[in-house]
């Protein structure tokens, strides 16, 4: 692999110590910002059966566990192969930035992109294995969505907000989907796309030019071709990440029926997979960091529209969140103080 150009060198480094020095901060405002949840779950936790929640805890070291697996199998498609234990660090600084940070996903791909470098990954296969690793988790949750929003519909309970958050989903789904299809299949046309993107946007904004120099944008635009092109020769590859995607789903779902055991309640499979629907919908397009306040309370709606008393509706959204928001966003930061930036 050919060097990288000195200016180039010299501009991710600085970059990675920008995001290690945000992270701290970022933790601290989202417990500032979520310290009314942290009361909550303090009231929820004590009367909860505790054997079933050290059940969600395990569901939850399950879900980490394979959403690793998920980033493997993709990475593997992509022609690196990194060990579990690697992958499962990687998914956790992802869920840290995605779920603190303002920014989102587009904070967590960042995360997730310089903690692959340090491992030894180049930026243009850690790029596409965060897009591709939502591309198979939206194909996966597709039929999940589609079987809640029939149970709301044959209830009667299927409210416009649900309908429009479901569009948005969809929008977002086939608009990844369809980008990655058409950079495997035109290698080529997506490599020249993205140089013709990152110029303008160098153009354009100021400053921009001496973080994304034009050899090294040549060179990231040419590896990106390269990567895509091995991932048109090994179709049979997808088959593994769409299984542990699919079984994320599951996982979830079972977490979530651990937790409304814990307070004493069991739901059939339907009015369980229609609340995770909307829960996950309203999570994926909300404007809100990782959906803040708006994924309870549509969660908590749809429960008890489905039959399910407040209390107890409310009660389980919010140890939903701690399983799904607080534990990996602690396990995540704390993964990423062993990934230390490189000194130079």
């Amino acid at each position: 692999m050919s060097a990288s150009p000195p200016h180039a060198a010299a501009a991710m480094p600085r970059l990675r110590r920008i995001l290690w020095l945000l992270a701290p901060p970022g933790l601290f405002f989202a417990v500032v910002l979520r310290s009314a949840d942290l009361s909550a779950l303090r009231a929820v936790l004590v009367p909860a059966a505790p054997q079933w929640l050290l059940a969600a805890v395990f569901l939850a070291g399950a879900f980490a566990v394979n959403q690793g697996a998920l980033y493997q199998s993709v990475f593997r498609i992509l022609g690196e192969d990194i060990t579990l234990g690697h992958a499962v660090s990687l998914s956790l600084v992802m869920a840290f930035a995605s779920l603190a940070l303002p920014a989102g996903t587009a904070s967590g791909i960042a995360y997730f992109v310089s903690a692959a470098r340090e491992r030894g990954i180049a930026s243009p296969r850690a790029l596409l294995a965060a897009l591709a690793y939502y591309l198979f988790e939206y194909g996966a949750l597709l039929p999940v969505l589609l079987i809640g929003m029939a149970v709301l519909r044959l209830h009667r309970d299927l409210a416009p907000a649900s309908l429009i958050a479901l569009a948005l989903f969809y929008a977002i789904a086939l608009g990844t989907a369809g980008l990655m299809v058409w950079g495997v299949a035109r290698p080529e046309t997506a490599a020249q796309r993205l140089t013709e993107a990152t110029n303008w946007l160098r153009r354009t904004v100021r400053g921009v030019g001496g973080l994304l120099p034009a050899p090294a944008v040549a060179r990231f635009a040419g590896e990106i071709q390269a990567i895509l092109v091995l991932a048109r020769r090994r179709p049979a590859r997808a088959v593994r990440p769409l299984l542990h995607a699919a079984l994320l789903q599951a996982i979830a779902l079972g977490l979530l029926d651990a937790i409304f055991s814990a307070l004493g309640f069991r739901l059939a499979p339907a009015v369980l997979v229609a609340g995770y629907a909307v829960g996950t919908i309203f999570m994926l397009v909300s404007i809100t960091p990782s959906g803040a306040g708006i994924v309870e309370g549509a969660m908590t709606v749809t429960f008890t529209s489905l039959g399910v008393p407040l209390e107890a509706a409310a009660s389980a959204t919010v140890l939903f969140r701690l399983y799904t928001f607080w534990l990996p966003m602690l396990a995540g930061f704390i993964t990423l103080r062993w990934v230390r930036p490189v000194r130079i």
